[in-house]
């Protein structure tokens, strides 16, 4: 639905301010800087991207508090709304779901919350405005809290126990006594709960399972993306910090605990007994040693690896894993490695010759 720059100042006064234009003036929906879309509204979380919108024709242009101490408003368009605020991406987030929601596309045909196909047993507690898809499986004495969505042909086996307002989409695996918080997403194609890969070795080389008997628990507000995979302990429990995010394809070994508002991103790998701490933040495709510990606030920068304990708080890269600025200038240093070598190579002949 259309939003004004009014009603964005009144639903949240101490969040926005008016920096230049009409109170009035309507946005009808949410564009990228990069393709502005005639009435709508961009979000500027870097102010050499303002020049780039003063020539269009959108209506609201939510920008930084720092970047509206740096410009003068005679230099932007008089037609654009400019809205001022400390961070443009949670401006992104409060304003797009509230004015401009994405359609909800779970509700099934008919009336009917639970699918006709889907199988649900009989002692399985399912809460109120649940809606459980079709062909989906709950198995005994599963727990399912009110307002959640379970989608078509997802699995949730016996004893797991679900919060309210879970949205678990199509395809997705939740092994036996799974604990979920409140407010949870887990993406298609994703396994929570699976048994962690443990085997002992005999004499002959042959391989046995060990089984595994902990659980994962799912704090609130966690996210999992698509192809997610995360196995139970082998005694201890395996644990997802509140509010911590996911991406999509990663794998998260046995008995690792992961605390609270971390980012994960795409490909991430941990071995068994990670353990690691709140506020974390993982590039794509990093990969952590098992029975190690990470302190809180942490950042380990793209295809990475942690092959010992950071007991120390700050930003990491490579393989050997180093500081961020020593990896920046090491990385730096590479390309010139030949002509180096060749270098020494031309002093060493000159030495000998003296």
């Amino acid at each position: 639905m259309p939003v004004t720059a009014k009603q964005i100042l009144e639903k949240w006064p101490d969040t926005f301010t008016l920096f230049s234009g009409n109170r009035d003036k309507q946005a009808d929906l949410p564009s990228s800087v990069e393709n502005p879309q005639a009435n709508s509204i961009v979000y500027i979380d870097n102010h050499k991207l303002i020049a780039s919108i003063c020539n269009s024709k959108i209506s609201i242009a939510i920008i930084s508090d720092k970047s509206a101490q740096d410009i003068e408003q005679s230099t932007l368009n008089q037609s654009i709304t400019f809205l001022a605020c400390k961070n443009p991406k949670m401006a992104m987030s409060l304003v797009n779901q509230t004015f401009f929601p994405i359609r909800d596309n779970r509700h099934q045909p008919g009336s009917a919350n639970i699918h006709p196909t889907a199988c649900v047993s009989p002692s399985a507690n399912i809460g109120k405005d649940t809606i459980i898809g079709p062909n989906a499986v709950i198995y005994e004495h599963v727990d399912i809290g009110d307002n959640c969505y379970i989608g078509a042909q997802t699995v949730i086996e016996s004893h797991c126990m679900l919060g309210n307002k879970c949205h678990i989409h199509p395809m997705v695996f939740i092994a036996h006594h799974t604990e979920i918080g409140h407010h949870c997403e887990i993406h298609p194609q994703s396994a929570i709960g699976t048994e962690g890969y443990g085997y002992a070795t005999d004499e002959q080389g042959d391989h046995h399972r060990i089984p595994h008997y902990g659980q994962v628990i799912l704090e609130d507000h966690v996210h999992i993306g698509a192809g997610v995979n995360i196995d139970r302990g082998t005694f201890d429990n395996t644990r997802i910090g509140r509010h911590t995010k996911i991406d999509n394809h990663c794998h998260l070994a046995h008995n690792t605990i992961i605390g609270e508002q971390c980012f994960i991103t795409a490909g991430f790998i941990t071995a068994g007994s990670t353990t690691i701490g709140n506020r974390c933040s993982f590039g794509g495709r990093s990969s952590i040693n098992g029975h190690i510990t990470i302190c809180d606030d942490v950042l380990v920068g793209g295809a990475s690896t942690v092959r010992n304990s950071i007991t120390q708080a700050g930003a990491y890269m490579g393989d050997p894993l180093m500081t961020m600025k020593d990896g920046l200038r090491a990385y730096a240093s590479f390309p010139h490695i030949t002509e180096l070598r060749k270098t020494v190579n031309k002093l060493k002949k000159s030495l000998e010759k003296d």
